[in-house]
């Protein structure tokens, strides 16, 4: 990915790259779309929760960080179910949602320091099956569209990614690439690695704990609503942006 990335930006205005990832981007966004609507039916399992998402939908598209928000939804649904009962589960969570995280500002990396940050805090809550998913992988890196040259250097990140082998999550070696060169590389691989890593080494001693847990399960199902409408959200960004055609259709 990072050699991959190093012809992107000595080649990328070539037209022949620009026809394979012409050919390529309608493909991400239609994995994306499968993936909100195949974890959807699972993740929305109640009204209250689709509502849920519906307030990350609307955070998201004023620019809330989608890491606030995944962490924010978890936290709001605690809240509402065990002092707001089903009936104010909904709203209770999103204004508990939009009073954190309308103030969050977005996401800014000017250093490479910086963009280890970025993909360190990415890597905490995208780790393991989910990075084996474009669409829930690309809620999370949606941010990351700031860190480039806009929208399309990330579409043609995941288009790249998508088309070679190996993790998802390789997604962050190119971006790192394109923003710092290889010490950028180097370090976004490193830090969306490294949190994973982590989790997964202390995952066997906790996890019988964590799944017979009321309030895990409340945090995960907050979780897992607000991923969907982010994937829903970053997919419609990328739809705008790629299919502009008849042939893209």
């Amino acid at each position: 990915m990072g050699f991959l990335a190093w012809v992107y930006q000595r080649y990328g205005s070539a037209p022949q790259i620009g026809a394979l990832l012409f050919g390529v981007k309608p493909v991400v966004v239609a994995l994306i779309a499968q993936a909100v609507w195949s974890l959807g039916r699972v993740a929305l399992k109640s009204v209250e929760l689709g509502v849920l998402g519906a307030v990350v939908l609307g955070l998201a598209a004023w620019h809330v960080s989608a890491i606030a928000l995944l962490i924010g939804a978890g936290v709001a649904w605690i809240v509402t179910e065990r002092f707001g009962g089903k009936q104010g589960s909904a709203v209770g969570a999103g204004g508990i949602l939009a009073q954190t995280g309308a103030s969050t500002a977005g996401v800014s990396i000017p250093t490479v320091a910086g963009v280890f940050l970025y993909f360190l805090k990415v890597g905490a809550v995208l780790f393991g099956e989910r990075l084996r998913s474009a669409g829930a992988a690309a809620g999370g890196f949606g941010g990351a569209a700031a860190l480039a040259d806009g929208e399309n250097q990330l579409i043609d990140a995941i288009a790249i990614s998508q088309g070679t082998p190996g993790p998802f999550f390789t997604v962050a070696t190119f971006v790192g690439y394109v923003i710092s060169g290889w010490r950028g590389a180097v370090l976004a691989t490193f830090g969306i690695v490294f949190a994973g890593v982590c989790v997964c080494g202390d995952y066997g001693e906790v996890s019988a704990e964590v799944a017979q847990s009321p309030t895990a399960g409340a945090f995960l199902d907050g979780v897992n609503a607000a991923a969907v409408a982010l994937m829903a959200f970053v997919g419609w960004q990328f739809a705008r942006e790629t299919l502009l055609s008849v042939p893209a259709l």
